[in-house]
């Protein structure tokens, strides 16, 4: 049977990567890692200005001429000159354009879509790609303590500014949009963060029961047997080859963390669902286990925080 292009969505900071690249070794897939929702993208021509943007029926006219290109695996070569305005950009260019060229010659292969930041689009995409669609789950205390390693801040005007999507589904949130959490908060901004992005996920899981919805952990903490019912799923083969690639970035004398090197999804993936206790102050855990609890104990239970 044929494979199928997958979508993997999710928060960032989610371990789509990752499951991707354990995906991908079932074989004949190409990886496409944040290639087209992403709006730092550069001299790519991109119509997306801001991050998580929600794509539907009434604005895809704007959007669909450029992801139909990328999933096809085109570049707009004299569109991207256009923008160019050093000679680093035209090198970035060329390489880009090689690269398309390159993929398209190496024929019909099946491809794994990781977009995170295309998680309010993953509707609008399946619908109009017929993808199937893998949604990851990430623990509230795992995910803000990733973002307060990296320093990473968030600007929720981006959300905000857009006005369907508030409309259809983040009203909710409209009050607290309006003055959110800011720097040096990382764990206030993590958790609205989290909330709003899991709400909306709990809408997705209530809408469309076939899709894959499987917590980062699951995987984690045993990832040969997890990983062999999630290909059951996307009825792929768990060949010798996967297997030994999941086990291969997931064994236990890989480093929790990143150390530097050259490949950054070898992990311990155990030791990775502990690392928050590290990371975050028991004041801070017990901050962000009150005020995401409304939406965890929909995904978590009372054992997932000891």
């Amino acid at each position: 049977m044929k494979n199928h292009d997958i979508f993997i969505t999710g928060a960032h900071r989610s371990g789509s990567s990752w499951i991707g690249r354990m995906i991908q070794a079932s074989g004949g897939y190409l990886l496409r890692d944040e290639e087209i929702f992403n709006s730092a993208s550069e001299v790519a021509r991109s119509p997306f200005q801001e991050m998580y943007t929600y794509v539907c029926r009434e604005n895809e006219a704007v959007y669909h001429p450029y992801i139909q290109a990328l999933v096809q695996k085109r570049y707009d070569l004299w569109g991207g000159l256009r923008q160019a305005r050093t000679v680093r950009d035209i090198g970035r260019v060329a390489k880009r354009k090689l690269r398309s060229i390159g993929r398209r010659f190496q024929g019909d292969r099946p491809q794994i879509f990781i977009e995170p930041i295309g998680l309010f689009s993953t509707e609008w995409f399946a619908e109009t790609f017929q993808t199937p669609v893998i949604v990851l789950i990430r623990h509230p205390a795992a995910f803000v303590s990733s973002l307060k390693k990296l320093n990473w801040g968030f600007n929720f005007s981006h959300l905000s500014q857009q006005e369907l999507l508030m409309d259809r589904h983040l009203s909710r949130f409209r009050g607290e949009l309006a003055n959110p959490p800011r720097r040096p908060d990382l764990i206030g901004m993590g958790i609205l963060q989290w909330r709003i992005f899991y709400s909306f996920v709990k809408t997705l899981q209530e809408r469309h029961p076939e899709w894959i919805f499987v917590r980062q952990e699951d995987l984690a903490s045993n990832p040969i047997d997890e990983f062999r019912k999630l290909f059951v799923r996307l009825n792929l083969p768990m060949t010798p080859h996967a297997e030994e690639v999941i086990r291969r970035h997931s064994d236990p004398s890989n480093p929790a963390e990143f150390k530097g090197g050259r490949d950054a999804s070898r992990r311990n993936s155990r030791e990775t669902i502990r690392l928050w206790k590290e990371r975050l102050s028991p004041e801070e855990v017990d901050r962000v286990r009150r005020e995401t609890e409304s939406v965890w104990r929909i995904f978590y239970k009372e054992d997932h925080w000891n």
